[in-house]
């Protein structure tokens, strides 16, 4: 049952993945008040880890479901009827589906963000990147001509 328990997978995935980003983007947003803020450094690695986990706990629960159901079937166990059969079938399906749709999405999470909605989005929030980073150019400028 430890596999097999998705909801318990997820809520771990999660908290990982905002153990990882909320220091970053607080620490983004107090620096940015202060015109020194830095891009994320671990955002692309700590989402493709979140991705491939959700995925591969997917996949393993599928992979449970299914020959169990048929396994269960197939050896006449009394409560594992052809309704409980198609029903295990049809989740390990969807369980399947939705691991290969997670992962369709973060393949070609480049061609959604090209989007009109993210683009406006993104205009959008260029000047306030700009604000939060209005010093973190200027030391380094600073810094090169003292050396």
């Amino acid at each position: 049952m430890f596999f097999m328990n998705i909801k318990e997978a997820m809520y771990l995935c999660t908290s990982v993945l905002a153990i990882i980003l909320l220091p970053q983007f607080f620490s983004y947003v107090l620096s940015g008040f202060f015109g020194c803020a830095s891009a994320p450094v671990l955002f692309d690695l700590a989402i493709r880890i979140y991705v491939f986990s959700l995925v591969k706990s997917f996949v393993v629960a599928a992979g449970i479901t299914l020959p169990l159901a048929l396994w269960g079937y197939f050896n006449n166990w009394s409560f594992m009827h052809a309704k409980e059969t198609a029903l295990l079938t049809g989740i390990s399906g969807l369980f399947l589906m939705a691991s290969f749709l997670m992962l369709y999405i973060y393949r070609d999470v480049h061609s959604t963000l090209r989007s009109p909605i993210i683009q406006s989005l993104l205009r959008k929030l260029g000047p306030v990147h700009r604000w939060f980073t209005r010093n973190s150019g200027v030391s380094r400028d600073k810094a090169s001509n003292e050396t």
